[in-house]
């Protein structure tokens, strides 16, 4: 009976550690790295971009990501600044349930993942839309608050 829950305390504790370690800034994989970004062209202006975070990933960071991404897809097809057309924020919700011998509990973990749909254009963002962002500055400012996957 001892052995059952060592194990359970063990399989919890596993758990923890995993769930503990925010996701880092990298492309988005398939097992296990189906964490990070993903981008997909819709047209040769337009494209949307995804950061997926795990339960130790706040909403707050997953969108910051998923901005400093657009800015590199950006950057990278020879534009200057993108708008924000569309945004889609986006929580998972699982659920792990522990026994022991005295009690049943469960605790739920949250998943956010932001989806954004930019138009790319080259020139000078106008002034009077916030959702317009200039790619290069943006890299610059944000780049080294960016924590990267070293892997």
């Amino acid at each position: 009976m001892k052995l059952r829950s060592s194990f359970r305390i063990l399989a919890v504790a596993a758990l923890a550690i995993l769930c503990s370690c925010s996701t880092k800034y990298a492309q988005r994989g398939g097992w296990p790295d189906m964490y990070g970004y993903s981008d997909e062209p819709i047209d040769a202006t337009t494209h949307q971009v995804t950061f997926a975070g795990n339960t130790a990933t706040s909403p707050v960071v997953v969108d910051r990501y998923a901005l400093f991404r657009a800015a590199e897809v950006t950057v990278s097809k020879g534009f200057d600044y993108f708008i924000v057309i569309n945004t889609e924020d986006d929580v998972s919700k699982h659920t792990v349930g522990t026994v022991s011998e005295t009690q049943l509990s469960s605790t739920t973990y949250k998943e956010h993942t932001s989806t954004k749909t930019i138009r790319m254009f080259k020139g000078t963002p106008p002034a009077a839309n916030p959702q317009a962002y200039d790619a290069k500055s943006m890299l610059n400012v944000m780049g080294s608050t960016i924590e990267r996957d070293t892997k």
